[in-house]
């Protein structure tokens, strides 16, 4: 994450001791990351930041990526819960068409026996 700086840097001094501690100390790396210039001991407490970011940033996407896991099984599950119960609907109303038909069926016969009779 740092680098040493050059010796031309040296004059500059370090931007978490002048901004946060009200004091001036060489800087001696410029990281990487935000191209900042640091002390050593700012450096690293610095690139502990970064660290404890990154390892908030992996812990968020992880919790998301499960959260996002148990939403698409939830999503699977319902479905296939959905289309069997559409399924079992349509069994039963088919089979009430049969048999509605079948006494459809019975009362025209009866109806011509009748209509043959007289």
């Amino acid at each position: 994450m740092a680098k040493t700086s050059s010796s031309d840097d040296s004059f500059n001094s370090c931007t978490k001791c002048f901004s946060e501690h009200n004091r001036v100390r060489p800087c001696l790396c410029q990281c990487t990351h935000c191209s900042k210039l640091f002390c050593f001991d700012c450096m690293k407490d610095h690139n502990d930041e970064i660290q404890q970011n990154i390892a908030q940033v992996s812990n968020r996407y992880n919790e998301l990526k499960e959260l996002i896991n148990k939403k698409k099984d939830l999503i699977t599950n319902e479905t296939i819960k959905s289309k069997e119960q559409m399924n079992e609907w349509l069994k039963n109303y088919i089979a009430n068409l049969i048999l509605e038909k079948a006494t459809i069926d019975a009362d025209i016969e009866k109806a011509e026996k009748e209509a043959q009779v007289m």
